[in-house]
């Protein structure tokens, strides 16, 4: 079994202090290249499985999750069903052995009709950085704008 990554990069590199010392050891890094190489194939083959994988267990997720949908939706449908026949026929209270059913005021609530009549003492507004306009702008006039900072990391590209 080969060594992993990690080790193999602390010997190429303590290898690569030797060459810049002057040893010779060009078949050495060659050698240690070629593993390297290798367990990074390994490693991207691993990856692609496990992504395989995320995408089985993901659509097990979107069917299972339109299951609990209709399963809650019968639900829903059953309980306006049920307190519809209760308010039409007047009956307000139901005593089963192991529950009972009462209709009873739910709680009170505001429906907006027209939110432009609305006074602004009663609207929220949300304040949002539009990153993308903060980015824009930099590249087109390369100063940053204040309170912002540009950063860029490094991205794994597998072709």
């Amino acid at each position: 079994m080969s060594a992993p990554l990690y080790a193999l990069s602390g010997q190429y590199l303590a290898v690569q202090e030797r060459a810049e010392a002057g040893e010779d050891v060009a078949d050495l890094l060659e050698a240690l290249h070629g593993d390297i190489e290798h367990k990074a194939a390994a490693l991207v083959r691993l990856a692609r499985d496990l992504e395989l994988d995320s995408d089985k267990v993901a659509e097990e997720q979107r069917r299972l999750a339109a299951r609990k949908k209709a399963i809650d939706n019968n639900v829903e449908r059953l309980r306006e069903y049920l307190r519809t026949n209760m308010l039409a026929t007047g009956i307000h209270r139901v005593k089963a052995a192991t529950f009972s059913i009462a209709l009873s005021d739910g709680p009170e609530r505001v429906d907006v009709v027209d939110e432009t009549l609305v006074p602004e003492a009663f609207v929220r507004t949300k304040r949002e950085v539009d990153k993308a306009k903060v980015l824009a702008a930099y590249k087109a006039h390369g100063e940053l704008v204040a309170g912002t900072s540009i950063t860029r990391g490094t991205r794994l590209v597998i072709r």
